[in-house]
């Protein structure tokens, strides 16, 4: 459990879909669950890869064994894994970038107002 207030966590997420959608927040935490489980099957043994629209890919990919020189200068490996990566839908980051230029733009127009203040 995250106390960061930052991020949205699990029991935040339920209860503003529940909100949302109109629907008992038991209803939503058993679909989120089953959602959950499914990206987590698909990903360990099923395709690999799941798309969900408006957020993106999940896919689990392959990382090849390394090799190198630590910072101490002793040798090390790394074995071959699988990790998850997030290829993030175009609309998602369309319009995190637009966010980010009206904060931005929303800044600049503070900032100008105080100097003239």
């Amino acid at each position: 459990m995250s106390d960061d207030p930052t991020i949205l966590g699990h029991t935040a997420l339920i209860a503003h879909l529940a909100s949302s959608t109109d629907t008992p927040r038991g209803t939503v935490r058993d679909i989120f669950h089953c959602l959950a489980e499914t990206v987590q099957y698909q990903l360990t043994h099923g395709t690999g890869r799941v798309r969900i629209k408006g957020l993106g890919i999940l896919a689990a990919v392959a990382t090849p064994p390394r090799s190198g020189r630590g910072i101490n200068g002793l040798p090390y490996s790394t074995p071959a894994s699988r990790r998850v990566h997030l290829s993030p839908d175009a609309a998602l980051v369309a319009m995190v970038k637009a966010a980010a230029a009206k904060t931005a733009q929303d800044q600049a127009a503070a900032d100008q107002e105080s100097a003239d203040a």
